[in-house]
């Protein structure tokens, strides 16, 4: 699914974005945009994925929160959160899309 391919993205996007020296505004504005995006797709995709989409629409709403905390803006509250939080939504978009490839079987469908 889209929705698993663009939360993996935001997510990988979290994980180096404490790397490219954005400043505090520019960490605030990539905090909203991918929390917003994570949030909307992740809750979407809690219906055929409840685990994946579940877990990577609540990290959504917290990278979105995040943008509002001082300290989560700067070094090194900005590292930790950007490296957890995008490994983590990497992790649940690709996963949600590996359980929904045409093709593949899951442990319902398995007999």
């Amino acid at each position: 699914m889209w929705n698993g391919w663009i939360i993996g993205l935001a997510g990988i996007w979290a994980f180096i974005a404490p790397f490219t020296g954005l400043s505090p505004t520019g960490y605030a504005w990539s905090h909203w945009i991918v929390g917003a995006i994570a949030a909307v797709l992740g809750f979407a995709l809690a219906k055929s994925r409840p685990t994946e989409g579940t877990i990577a629409g609540i990290l959504g709403v917290w990278m979105f929160i995040a943008g509002f905390i001082g300290g989560l803006l700067y070094a090194p509250g900005v590292w930790w959160n950007n490296l957890i939080v995008g490994a983590a939504l990497a992790v649940f978009g690709f996963a949600a899309l590996r359980a929904t490839t045409p093709g593949t079987r899951t442990s319902a469908g398995a007999r």
